[in-house]
């Protein structure tokens, strides 16, 4: 899940930095044409917007489950045992449990945050544009691609959203 936001944020980022780069390259100067740089903290609004809660603890709640159902097999196959005292075509078998269990984990995952995640993003995405139309801003970034300057508008979009 923290790889998915770290994607997530980095990929936002790099669309909102070539904006940025555009709005200077065409301007050479955006200040001075009038333009306003925001930016936005991805996470803390993550953090503060409750679908998106959510949708993390049952993804939280799938990995804890298909862990239990890994190791309960793993026991009921192997007994309650220290798994390096297994021969060495058993430690083998008992990791390509855990793999075909990871792989089981990234596909439902996966269906989730298709399922779940889209809709969310999409929501933020439009409060972000919806703040910054109103504070007449032209670009958007992840607070972590901003070095100085820019108009703070996380708790505007958080605000935003728990409207809706």
């Amino acid at each position: 899940m923290e790889r998915f936001l770290k994607i997530f944020a980095l990929a936002a980022s790099c669309v909102m930095l070539l904006a940025a780069v555009a709005v200077f390259r065409g301007t050479g100067d955006a200040e001075a044409q009038g333009h306003s740089i925001g930016f936005i903290d991805s996470d803390k609004v993550l953090e503060n917007y409750a679908p998106a809660v959510e949708v993390n603890k049952q993804l939280a709640n799938l990995r804890k489950q298909i862990e239990m159902d890994l190791e309960k097999t793993v026991r009921e196959k192997y007994g309650p045992g220290d798994l390096s005292t297994l021969s060495r075509e058993q430690q083998l078998e008992v990791q390509k449990m855990f793999d075909n269990t990871d792989t089981i984990f990234q596909q439902k995952s996966e269906s989730l945050r298709q399922e779940k995640w889209v809709p969310i993003v999409d929501e933020i995405n439009a409060a972000i544009e919806k703040v910054a139309m109103e504070e007449k801003l032209e670009v958007v970034l992840e607070k972590t691609a901003v070095i100085h300057g820019g108009v703070d508008l996380t708790q505007q979009v958080i605000d935003y959203l728990k409207t809706k």
